[in-house]
């Protein structure tokens, strides 16, 4: 996290040596809650011009993580947080999102997969079908999928894959097709939808 120095990446600042008794991790405080926090403070979904807005931030730093062949494998409203950032483009200060929380990641490369002596790692809401098989390279599309599903949830208040039990949940990401993000809210614009939906294929 530290080495990426995005803007909409949580800034890391120290870490303990090798030989410290106590291990540690000295990152920047972010203190206006997640994402999570703020959907239920708005009703459970957003505006769809805001919900592209914070949005914009998070893709940014995914297109850093991966060219840097980092993949997150846990995107989800609780790794979001809303922070006040400088924007790039209008030199102004801005609510945006920051991700945190890459102790999931995976560094790229030709021997990564998912069964890497750690077992299944995500959250099964928000897990990409190759993450919920449990085999199988997981690359930056996973955490595309889960960001669609992020999207989705953002958009229409609700997820477009629930059941009882995480086993269910799973079968439905591998098996089921994604709802359709119109017929759940019908107010989001066809292109946006149309790009939704694209994500979670």
């Amino acid at each position: 996290m530290g080495e990426l120095g995005h803007p909409n990446i949580v800034r890391v600042y120290d870490i303990s040596p090798a030989s410290s008794d106590m291990p540690y991790i000295t990152m920047e405080l972010l203190d206006q809650g997640s994402l999570r926090e703020y959907l239920k403070r708005s009703g459970g979904h957003l505006p769809p011009d805001e919900a592209c807005e914070l949005m914009d931030g998070v893709l940014s730093a995914l297109i850093a993580a991966h060219k840097r062949g980092i993949v997150h494998r846990d995107i989800k409203p609780d790794n979001l947080m809303l922070a006040t950032v400088r924007s790039f483009e209008t030199d102004m200060n801005e609510d945006q999102l920051k991700i945190l929380d890459f102790g999931a990641s995976l560094l790229l490369d030709d021997s990564s997969d998912i069964n890497n002596g750690e077992g299944l790692m995500g959250t099964p809401y928000y897990m990409s079908p190759e993450q919920c098989e449990g085999a199988g390279r997981v690359d930056a599309k996973s955490d595309v999928y889960s960001l669609g599903i992020m999207m989705f949830e953002m958009l229409a208040g609700k997820l477009p894959f629930d059941a009882d039990g995480p086993g269910k949940i799973l079968g439905l990401h591998m098996f089921a097709p994604p709802p359709l993000l119109k017929e759940a809210a019908p107010e989001v614009p066809e292109e946006l939808a149309a790009l939704v939906q694209r994500l979670l294929v």
